[in-house]
Parts: C-alpha cells; sequence; structure tokens
C-alpha cells in the first residue's frame, strides 16, 4: 500500500487478465439452514444463481448438514443425499460449473471411498478434506481410490504437515 502498486506488479507483473473464483452454496436470509441444507433442489436453485453472478466453480458438502464428530460412516440416506445434490445441481448448472466437495473432514477413510465412488460421475473438481488430515497416509489412501483429486490444507499450519502430504500423495490440491 506504501507503494501505491498492485500486488502483482511487486510479484513480477500480470499473468493474467482475471482468475476463476468460486462460492460455497448458502440458504439465502429467507430460507431455513436446516431446509437449505437437506434440500437438493434448493441448492440446485442457488447453484444457478451463483452461474448467473459469474463463478465457475461451486463448493458445497454433498452429505447436507454435517456432525462436527469426525470419522464417522455415512448411512445409506446420507449416500442416496450426496448423490441427489450432485445430480440436482449438475442437472440445473449442466457444464457451466465445477463441482467442489467440503465434507469439513468428517468421515473415515471407507465411508469417504463410498461416497467418492457415487460422486465420481459428476467429475467434481476436488474432494476437500473427505476425512480428519492429521492421517497423510489415510488420505493417502482415499486418493488412491477415487479419480476425484484430493484437497486439503485448511487445518493444517507447518511445513511439516505439509511435506507430510506431499511426501505422501495424499492431495493433489493444497490449499
Amino acid at each position: 500500500k506504501s507503494l501505491n502498486q498492485p500486488i502483482y506488479n511487486l510479484l513480477g507483473g500480470k499473468v493474467r487478465e482475471k482468475l476463476r473464483s468460486y462460492t460455497y452454496l448458502y440458504p439465502t436470509s429467507s430460507q431455513l439452514e436446516s431446509e437449505f441444507y437437506s434440500s437438493p433442489d434448493l441448492s440446485a436453485e442457488a447453484a444457478a444463481k451463483a452461474i448467473d453472478m459469474g463463478f465457475t466453480a461451486i463448493k458445497f458438502d454433498p452429505a447436507g448438514p454435517y456432525t462436527i464428530y469426525g470419522g464417522h460412516q455415512p448411512t445409506l440416506q446420507d449416500l442416496e443425499l450426496c448423490q441427489a445434490f450432485c445430480a440436482s445441481i449438475r442437472d440445473r448448472i449442466g457444464t457451466a460449473a465445477d463441482l467442489l466437495f467440503g465434507t469439513h473432514g468428517q468421515f473415515t477413510p471407507s465411508a469417504a471411498i463410498r461416497i467418492a465412488r457415487r460422486l465420481e460421475m459428476y467429475d467434481p473438481l476436488w474432494f476437500e478434506e473427505p476425512m480428519p488430515p492429521e492421517s497423510a497416509r489415510d488420505m493417502h489412501i482415499i486418493a488412491k481410490k477415487t479419480s476425484i483429486p484430493i484437497a486439503t490444507g485448511e487445518r493444517l499450519t507447518t511445513k511439516y504437515e505439509f511435506s507430510e502430504v506431499l511426501r505422501s500423495g495424499a492431495a493433489a490440491i493444497l490449499q
């Protein structure tokens, strides 16, 4: 700010005219969170509005409402809801945007693999922290069992944690 220059000038110059950005799907002020996060149709409507605003990627939790208790197995109803969210959103927006899954690290490795297998057909750009990211070895197992790129980093804080993720092949996308 003291040089009154855009950051790109300080980093060597502008590389592109614009960057892609994504948005998370949230309920409107008139929608109940409990309804929104359990309704594939409301999420598809929100995704269409985001596309109209110019976003080219949509991030959401396909499992709907999530729990703070990480490391669980979803029920068959949870798996059906995951698939219904993706189908509804993809039907509504087509290929106008990438789908980004953020499941807040709430599943076990085997649960994440079950979910990923159901959702691969929607060609998501990433599956962010399908399980708590403390175990790079376990995330590597998930990464090897799905074609969806695994993303992580929002909970990692040291170069040693990122180093372990890179060394083990636990994620393709670092955030």
